[in-house]
């Protein structure tokens, strides 16, 4: 059976040769494909070992099971470990062109990524390594056809359930793949094929790629202004000052930014008398927890998230409540990823264990707890927290960590800290929608990239 390229693919290759001034000895409709399977394409299929690891550095690159999950000719592979070659029965060395499949696991099987490096070996009998002959068949157009069936489809061929979910060759083997015949002397096959992957690119990169450089561009602004915004207000940066100005004045708050002054305090040795903390907390192994569906109080533990019910009679004096006006804020104290990290604002009853701190404060307290907490909630990065140096309850008067306080001539440093508050966060849920946009961009181009290489390699009319 032979086929040619969809009628609107091929208008679309014509506007390339007419753009980049190539291919122009190739008439793209008259080139004819032949239907092959990937059995037909792959001279071997190779499937790693479970390899012995050395303490010995070496310069081998450890492809391991997770690795190969790029899409296109985008890899993320690292030389994660070292490997003890002599304790390796036949070792399944990569070549440069390898097409890697990763063949286990729920979200992972069947993702497809290129081997572009210069030697490897595949140390993990979870991917399985394609090989063929680059005389023949351009890389990347058999990449480009795997992009184009979609991880998705090749995870629903694997089969199992929980962790043992495995895609067989078996099931890929048979797939078939649309193969240009030799359209003449000049143009063999493999000149076809690069034409077209150059033909895909261009596309790629005159139109969807543009969209893409422009998040890449701005995303990283976004973040730079959300970590400057609080240190950009304390020093009356004047953006900030008419954007605050504008924000009091339409929420008819009686205060300019220019007449704040800002005074640094040494917030945990000055003020600690000041703080409700530490709360007597239980240990985590003592829980009895129930699954709840609602109504049940949040129970956090470094990073997970756990919505549950506390038998009341069992914690006597472990529920806490705190004041809704001023909640209590918490944070991981222990561990090498959380310390410092984890913040949580309690506005209902918890019940939290000893792997967190928690920080209340008086009614008649001067200090806004979302607004200290929003100077705080980088100070692991700031003051090096880690499992060795835990913020708890006792050590944080030793990190001398400083809060900026706001005076002013008529309202109280309270009430402006809850202005400020709001201030900022009005600002930041800008930027978050904003970056909610560049997502959406994001995913959008990948479904059009998607659906251009469907169109190119799915709708070849067949006769």
């Amino acid at each position: 059976m032979i086929g040619t390229l969809d009628s609107q693919v091929i208008e679309k290759f014509k506007e390339f040769q007419t753009e980049t001034n190539q291919y122009n000895d190739l008439n793209i409709e008259d080139v004819e494909f032949d239907k092959k399977t990937i059995s037909d394409v792959i001279d071997e299929f190779i499937k790693g070992s479970t390899p012995k690891y050395s303490s010995i550095s070496t310069n081998t690159i450890v492809i391991k099971s997770g690795q190969a999950r790029g899409n296109y000719n985008v890899f993320d592979f690292k030389n994660t470990a070292y490997l003890d070659l002599t304790k390796v029965k036949n070792p399944k060395y990569l070549q440069k062109g390898d097409i890697l499949i990763n063949t286990t696991g729920v979200g992972t099987a069947g993702r497809v990524t290129l081997f572009d490096l210069d030697g490897g070996y595949v140390s993990d009998s979870h991917i399985t390594a394609l090989r063929y002959d680059l005389n023949s068949f351009n890389k990347f157009y058999l990449l480009h056809f795997f992009v184009n069936y979609g991880f998705k489809k090749l995870e629903a061929m694997a089969e199992g359930s929980g962790g043992q979910v495995e895609l067989s060759m078996d099931k890929i083997k048979p797939l078939v793949i649309p193969v240009p015949k030799d359209y003449n002397e000049k143009c063999k096959s493999i000149d076809i094929q690069k034409a077209i992957v150059e033909f895909l690119e261009f596309w790629k990169i005159n139109y969807t790629d543009v969209f893409r450089q422009t998040v890449t561009h701005q995303k990283p602004i976004l973040e730079k202004i959300k970590k400057a915004l609080i240190p950009a207000t304390f020093r009356h940066d004047k953006t900030i000052v008419k954007s605050f100005n504008e924000f009091t004045k339409s929420n008819n708050y009686k205060i300019k930014l220019e007449e704040v002054t800002f005074k640094k305090i040494d917030f945990f040795n000055i003020k600690k008398n000041d703080l409700l903390s530490p709360k007597k907390l239980e240990k985590n192994q003592d829980l009895i927890l129930q699954n709840s569906s609602n109504n049940g109080y949040p129970v956090y533990s470094g990073a997970i998230e756990q919505l549950c019910k506390v038998d009341e009679s069992k914690y006597p004096n472990k529920i806490f409540v705190p004041n809704y006006q001023n909640p209590d804020i918490s944070f991981a104290n222990n561990g090498d990823g959380s310390a410092g990290r984890n913040f949580f604002v309690h506005t209902d009853k918890y019940f939290v264990n000893q792997e967190r701190t928690v920080i209340s404060f008086k009614n008649d307290n001067d200090f806004y707890s979302l607004y200290i907490l929003n100077q705080i909630i980088n100070m692991r990065d700031k003051y090096s927290m880690n499992r060795e140096n835990r913020p708890t309850p006792k050590d944080l008067p030793k990190f001398g960590i400083e809060i900026t306080l706001p005076s002013h001539n008529t309202l109280s440093s309270f009430d402006i800290q809850k202005i400020l508050v709001e201030f900022w966060e009005m600002i930041l849920n800008n930027m978050d929608e904003r970056f909610t946009k560049f997502d959406n961009i994001e995913r959008l181009t990948d479904k059009v990239d998607e659906a251009f290489l469907y169109r190119t390699f799915s709708k070849i009319e067949w006769r």
